[in-house]
């Protein structure tokens, strides 16, 4: 009778142990979660987060392709004006047919991003 009573005080100290034991490591894992996902944020590192926009622009008679280009590119997020000019180029799917530079008659509409630090 004594032995048992002692086998289950035993048993009754090992869960206490254990438990006591498991919140505590889940402490340490959600505490570590915490301060590694908190530490690792960038999104205020500028001051503001912008954002990736995308309007259509009427292409009148005067305007080329590299005007618009040269008109809309931010050089904050451009290395220069060329890389702005072959994005559009990508998004609208114009390519040039040998040496010619790709050509948008007046009247129609081209597709330009654009960077805004309003969510819209």
């Amino acid at each position: 009778m004594r032995t048992a009573r002692v086998r289950a005080l035993r048993a009754r100290k090992a869960r206490l142990i254990y438990t006591v034991l498991g919140v505590c490591v889940a402490a340490a894992i959600l505490l570590t979660s915490i301060l590694i996902f908190g530490m690792t944020s960038h999104a205020d590192e500028k001051g503001t987060q912008e954002h990736k926009y995308y309007t259509s622009v009427l292409v009148t008679g005067a305007d080329t392709l590299e005007e618009v280009a040269e008109r809309y590119a931010d050089p904050s997020h451009y290395r220069n004006t060329a890389a702005y000019y072959r994005e559009v180029c990508e998004i609208n799917h114009l390519f040039s047919n040998g040496d010619d530079a790709p050509r948008v008659s007046p009247g129609n509409y081209v597709v330009v991003p654009y960077y805004s630090a309003d969510l819209l």
